[in-house]
């Protein structure tokens, strides 16, 4: 990481050409991308609430392809940590399914439409954690049986109008679970038990994610009053570091994320900046990167190993692919009508982003 503050230019660009391009949707708005961990495949879904299983060496048609009946939209898709399982949500129901054949769900679980939020697999690929939006419970399943939750967790109702938990995530070790709420609230608690809170850590405002670091031992929150707060799991209430590098008056931190190694955190935000900084020291970043003008920036995202970071956000937000440690950008994915979704690759050498009706894979270096 390169010392002080710098401010980099992104004038001297290297504009890389698609390995491939993959249009099996046909004509669909792509909605979700998901690579899976051994690099085989790609799973992608649409507005149209398909889901295509393909090659990801190859961008060969689909070899697996789902379709719901409600025709809705695919709202998240994620592989488990074995690539044996895929796990899809849309309109109140997640799908795990069989990553490689077409013998239908291996578990389905149903509640009201509308009601899920985001979900997420735990580290033994055996449970799936997800948020109802409806009333704000999280519930813990068993995702090989879809068999009622496991638990249910109600510990931000008190605290939440309208039931709105907003982020959660699992520790490594994934034995707890982390969750925050609108009213600036973040909570751990015993994902086998549902015991808790165990913690409670006092935000800025509503959280808008939370993120608990490689390592286990640090939580990081984006608040909606610009500031990016870490915490110690299960240490003291008060954060060990508030950061407030992003212009304040301007609201949000839209992301942040971890570096491989725990030592760092990328945050984006609606200045159109990205800055990373080492997350127990804050303030000053080690760098600030510029030059997605055009809107607000909604993501922030490291390769697997460490290198590089894309960033970018909707509307005309060019994707940027650069040094994490010297900001030097290596891609530009230019003017992209819209881009909805994004995935590194399990080496960090390709990426694939969902762009329109098409998916498009890069070849970073």
């Amino acid at each position: 990481m390169t010392d002080g503050h710098c401010r980099v230019s992104w004038k001297e660009l290297y504009m890389p050409k698609d390995l491939f391009a993959y249009r099996g949707h046909c004509g669909a708005g792509i909605s979700a991308i998901s690579w899976s961990p051994d690099g085989t495949f790609l799973a992608s879904g649409d507005y149209r609430g398909r889901v295509h299983i393909w090659n990801a060496r190859t961008g060969e048609g689909s070899l697996v392809t789902y379709r719901n009946h409600r025709a809705s939209s695919i709202m998240d898709i994620d592989w488990s940590p074995d690539s044996r399982h895929l796990a899809f949500a849309y309109d109140g129901t997640i799908i795990v399914w069989g990553g490689n054949t077409e013998e239908g769900p291996l578990a389905e679980y149903r509640e009201h439409p509308s009601t899920f939020n985001v979900d997420v697999w735990s580290p033994d690929h055996q449970h799936l954690a997800f948020i109802c939006a409806s009333n704000g419970a999280i519930k813990v399943w068993e995702a090989n049986t879809g068999k009622d939750p496991l638990v249910v967790y109600r510990g931000h109702l008190q605290a939440v109008r309208y039931g709105h938990v907003c982020s959660l995530d699992w520790s490594p070790d994934g034995a707890f679970l982390v969750s925050s709420d609108y009213n600036g609230t973040v909570q751990i608690w015993d994902a086998r038990s549902g015991e808790g809170p165990l913690q409670t850590f006092a935000g800025g405002g509503y959280s808008l994610s939370v993120a608990w670091s490689p390592h286990g031992r640090l939580i990081a929150t984006t608040c909606v009053d610009c500031s990016v707060r870490v915490y110690e799991a299960m240490g003291r209430s008060s954060p060990l570091v508030v950061y407030w590098g992003h212009v304040t008056g301007i609201e949000g931190v839209n992301a942040a994320s971890w570096s491989p190694d725990s030592r760092f955190l990328a945050t984006a935000g609606n200045d159109a900046t990205v800055q990373v900084w080492e997350a127990t020291v804050g303030d000053p970043p080690l760098l600030t990167h510029t030059g997605q003008r055009g809107s607000f920036l909604s993501f922030t995202s490291w390769s697997p190993d460490g290198r590089f970071i894309a960033s970018g956000g909707h509307s005309s937000v060019p994707i940027h692919i650069w040094n994490a440690r010297t900001g030097q950008v290596y891609a530009i994915f230019k003017n992209p009508p819209f881009v909805s979704a994004l995935a590194w690759s399990p080496e960090s050498r390709r990426i694939a982003i969902g762009r329109g009706k098409g998916i498009y894979i890069w070849k970073v270096i």
